[in-house]
């Protein structure tokens, strides 16, 4: 599948088939720490259907729709707040109905913002139903040491 675990993290060899959760989720939280290579490109999927891009592009004016953190081609995250390429980075992203908030590196980018339909990537279009995570790992290398998803039920 083109994964492996090094030094305690799961890394991929691209272009790698994307990781996919056995289980399904509706609304839940996502925590994970992981690394970039240099001009690195990856994406956490919640539901399989929405792209939360991973991408190297630390100093970059914010605003972009495809930068570090977006809602991909949807929504900027409001600030960029990315490191370098080959640091550690931390995310929490809380999926709930069709609202997301995300903090990456201890700092907000989305407020409950709307999810306006799928993302490109996705692998279905069954917007009302659960789904699983996806981990991207068909563009350049990325490291994930954690990733922990907690189910939200009331």
């Amino acid at each position: 599948m083109g994964w492996a675990v090094e030094d305690g993290a799961m890394t991929n060899t691209p272009p790698a088939n994307n990781l996919v959760s056995k289980e399904l989720f509706r609304d839940y939280r996502i925590d994970a720490e992981y690394k970039l290579s240099p001009k690195g490109n990856s994406g956490i999927y919640m539901r399989g259907r929405y792209e939360m891009q991973v991408l190297d592009d630390a100093g970059a004016a914010p605003g972009d729709v495809h930068g570090h953190m977006s809602i991909y081609s949807r929504k900027a995250p409001d600030k960029n707040v990315s490191k370098p390429a080959g640091e550690w980075q931390t995310a929490s992203i809380t999926i709930v109905g069709n609202c997301v908030t995300a903090v990456l590196n201890g700092t907000t980018v989305h407020n409950n913002a709307k999810i306006t339909g799928i993302t490109g990537g996705a692998l279905d279009a069954r917007e009302t139903e659960p789904g699983p995570v996806m981990i991207q790992g068909d563009h350049e290398k990325v490291w994930f040491r954690k990733v922990v998803v907690t189910p939200i039920t009331e």
